[in-house]
């Protein structure tokens, strides 16, 4: 592993992440990448992270509790007519949909193919 400072280059602007990425708003970033290439301290280098997983992590943070909150009120409410209930049971999925995407997000945090890899020293 490799501590790997970013700074916000021309390059930023074409990313599919960059929505996501916090270098738009400016200043420098450091992360962890998996050094495969054996760069040393002061290379530069090319980082590498896979979209897709961007994207499905993404809709598992934001999306999935929305969609668990939805789900479980409507199915509340179809099945007791109570809206109060509905509310309770609605929240209370949410706060069950959060401790599932913490649990599952230590899970994934382990999985190498989320972790950004350096593939490339450029001189």
């Amino acid at each position: 592993m490799a501590k790997v400072e970013l700074a916000e280059k021309e390059v930023c602007h074409k990313c599919p992440s960059e929505s996501f990425c916090k270098l738009t708003t400016g200043g420098s970033r450091t992360i962890d990448a998996l050094n495969e290439m054996g760069a040393k301290v002061g290379d530069t280098v090319k980082i590498e992270i896979s979209s897709k997983n961007i994207l499905v992590s993404a809709f598992f943070v934001y999306i999935y509790p929305i969609l668990v909150l939805l789900f479980a009120g409507a199915l509340t409410q179809l099945i007791s007519g109570s809206q109060n209930l509905a509310i309770i049971i609605g929240l209370t999925a949410l706060a069950v949909s959060f401790l599932v995407v913490r649990f599952v997000n230590r899970k994934m945090s382990r999985a190498k193919k989320l972790i950004p890899v350096i593939k490339e020293i450029k001189n």
